[in-house]
C-alpha cells in the first residue's frame, strides 16, 4: 500500500511471536502521535523511550545517564540526534541509493512502513522499518542484561530475490561521558 494513503485509521495492534517470544506489535506506529514507553529491568537499569526512537537511559540515577536525562517533550524531539542512528547505501545500476531508517525528514523519499514491538515481559522493544521501494527491512531492538548492560541489536533483511551488496553504518549518538553531572547535562552543550 503506498505510504501516502495510509492514515491513523490503518494503525493496528496484535500479538505476534518473534524468535519464540510473544510481542505486541503496533503496525504503522508513525501514523499516530508519539507516545512514551519504559522498559523494565531486574537490576538497576532504567530506560525511557519514545515510540519515534528518542530516548534516555542509565543506571541507578539520572546522574549516571548513558544518554541525556531530559523531559518527555525533549525526548520526542531528540530522535535525529540522540540514540540509534543507521545509514545504508547501495549501488543499484550505477546509481547510489541512500536510506536512513526512522528519519522523518526523509519520509517522502521511499514508501515505508514502521512497526513497533514490545515483548510481554516489557524488557525488550523492537523498531522495524520496511522500505518497500528498496525491498529491505531494518530492525533494531533494545534489551537489558546484567552482564552486558544496555544491549542494542540490529538486523537488515533482504526482501527481494536478488543478491545485494549494501553498505551499513550503525551506531549510537549523543552518548554522555561517564559521570557527567546532571547540572552539566541541563546547562551545557554535550
Amino acid at each position: 500500500m503506498p505510504e501516502s494513503i495510509i492514515s491513523a485509521a490503518d494503525v493496528n495492534g496484535a500479538f505476534v511471536t518473534l524468535k519464540d517470544e510473544r510481542y505486541y506489535v503496533i503496525e504503522h506506529v508513525d501514523k499516530i502521535a508519539p507516545f512514551f514507553i519504559n522498559l523494565v529491568s531486574d537490576s538497576d537499569h532504567w530506560f525511557f523511550i519514545a515510540s519515534n526512537g528518542g530516548l534516555t537511559a542509565g543506571r541507578v540515577s539520572p546522574e549516571t545517564a548513558l544518554f541525556p536525562y531530559i523531559t518527555v517533550d525533549r525526548i520526542y524531539d531528540s530522535t535525529l540526534h540522540n540514540g540509534s542512528k543507521t545509514l545504508f547505501r547501495e549501488n543499484i545500476d550505477g546509481k547510489f541509493q541512500a536510506w536512513e531508517p526512522f528519519n522523518r525528514e526523509h519520509d517522502d523519499h521511499f514508501a515505508i512502513t514502521r512497526n513497533l514491538y514490545k515483548n510481554l515481559l516489557g524488557n525488550k522493544l523492537l523498531f522495524e522499518e520496511i522500505n518497500h521501494d528498496l525491498e529491505l527491512a531494518f530492525r533494531y531492538h533494545w534489551a537489558m542484561s546484567n552482564e552486558f548492560g544496555f544491549v542494542r541489536e540490529s538486523e537488515l533483511q533482504n526482501l527481494s530475490v536478488r543478491a545485494r551488496q549494501v553498505e551499513m553504518m550503525d551506531g549510537l549518538q549523543n552518548i554522555l561521558p561517564a559521570g557527567t553531572p546532571r547540572q552539566t547535562q541541563a546547562s551545557a552543550s554535550y
